[in-house]
């Protein structure tokens, strides 16, 4: 994960977990975190971390608007599963078999 810190940029890079991104974007901010399987970070800090970083680089008008804003709670549920398509009824096979029109004589 890499965000862009200003207020909380030297607390970030301080942590054993990150480092100043690379090519040369740790430059103007930048911080990558990065944890292993199973690891478990501090979620609280991550969304300040996220939230901080949108601010900088969203644009002035949406920045204002979440900036004005209370971060809010951020609730993590599992996706809802899709309901199962019906099946179709099986077509009868002398309906699917198209009939020749009779000859005339």
């Amino acid at each position: 994960m890499s965000v862009k810190l200003v207020a909380s940029h030297a607390e970030a890079t301080a942590m054993p977990f990150t480092e100043a991104t690379g090519y040369d974007l740790g430059k103007a901010g930048w911080v990558s975190a990065k944890f292993a399987a199973g690891e478990k970070p501090l979620v609280s800090q991550l969304k300040n971390w996220i939230r901080e970083s949108y601010l900088q680089v969203a644009p002035k008008k949406l920045a204002a608007q979440i900036d004005a804003a209370p971060a809010p709670a951020m609730k993590v549920t599992a996706p809802k599963k899709k309901p199962a398509a019906a099946k179709k009824k099986p077509v009868a096979q002398e309906a699917a078999v198209k009939k020749a029109p009779a000859k005339k004589r």
